[in-house]
């Protein structure tokens, strides 16, 4: 990802620019990246508007519109590359026992669903990195021990999710 989305302008793109591109481009690290990037291409294109037909700092502002471009491709292609994955401390448990849950390469600090077949056990924060490690206890309402089922995570925010197969024993 890029490290900065460099350049400052003055006049009819100064507000725009220095505060609308800076901060979003702040708050896409801690926060929803996508989102964050097009709120600066939408403060971008408002400025744009606003702005005389000649003004010279249009081309300034197509470049900053260029960096957010790259830094959303490089996002996206950090997502497809960053498939996350799931790890249970056993494939097998009866029901009101433990299973630990830990998953990796989701959105850092996005919420994480984890579920037991279709039953909905526990809601947990993934950390900086997109990781979480979660104790759950299987619920009553999990399959009989002769059905194959799954424990699986997914992320509020990211809409990614992964699965483990387990069963109750």
């Amino acid at each position: 990802m890029a490290t900065k989305l460099d350049g400052k302008v003055s006049g009819t793109f100064k507000v725009v620019a220095d505060a609308g591109l800076q901060l979003g481009y702040e708050k896409s690290k801690q926060e929803n990246t996508p989102v964050a990037l097009q709120i600066v291409k939408d403060c971008m294109e408002i400025a744009k508007t606003a702005s005389p037909p000649a003004d010279p700092e249009r081309a300034q502002v197509a470049g900053f519109e260029q960096q957010a471009d790259r830094a959303m491709q490089e996002w996206q292609k950090k997502q497809v590359n960053e498939t996350p994955s799931l790890t249970l401390s056993r494939n097998s448990a009866r029901k009101g026992q433990k299973v630990t849950v830990v998953g990796k390469e989701f959105w850092a600090n996005e919420m994480v669903d984890i579920t037991v077949h279709a039953t909905l056990v526990a809601q947990v924060e993934a950390d900086g990195n997109g990781s979480f490690s979660a104790s759950v206890t299987i619920p009553q309402s999990a399959p009989p021990p002769s059905f194959d089922t799954t424990i699986t995570a997914v992320g509020k925010s990211s809409v990614k999710s992964a699965s483990a197969p387990f069963h109750t024993a």
